[in-house]
């Protein structure tokens, strides 16, 4: 956490990672976890949502498919039930997924 923070703190890009599964979170809540332990370590929720989601498309050199909601990018969405700017947490208050634009019932 402490080097997090403080790696952020200097300037580095910080990503989210895609673990699929971790002995510290609950089955399919590990990516919501790590933005968790990122707000511990002292990022902002923005600086969380943009490390989950452009800033991550952009390590995997993908930001021409996914990161950013723009015309001609693949439709993948969540609603929240509530803000994740006032507590990064909300992600895991998930309403509604759009897959390849597609609502999942």
């Amino acid at each position: 956490m402490e080097f997090v923070s403080k790696a952020h703190q200097a300037g580095v890009k910080i990503v989210t990672s895609s673990h699929t599964s971790s002995p510290y979170s609950e089955p399919g809540w590990t990516y919501q976890r790590e933005m968790e332990l990122l707000a511990e370590a002292g990022l902002s929720p923005m600086d969380i949502i943009y490390a989950s989601t452009l800033l991550n498309a952009q390590y995997f050199r993908s930001e021409q498919r996914i990161g950013s909601v723009e015309a001609g990018k693949f439709a993948d969405l969540i609603l929240l039930d509530e803000n994740p700017l006032v507590d990064i947490s909300n992600v895991k208050k998930v309403s509604r997924v759009m897959f390849n634009g597609t609502w999942v019932e």
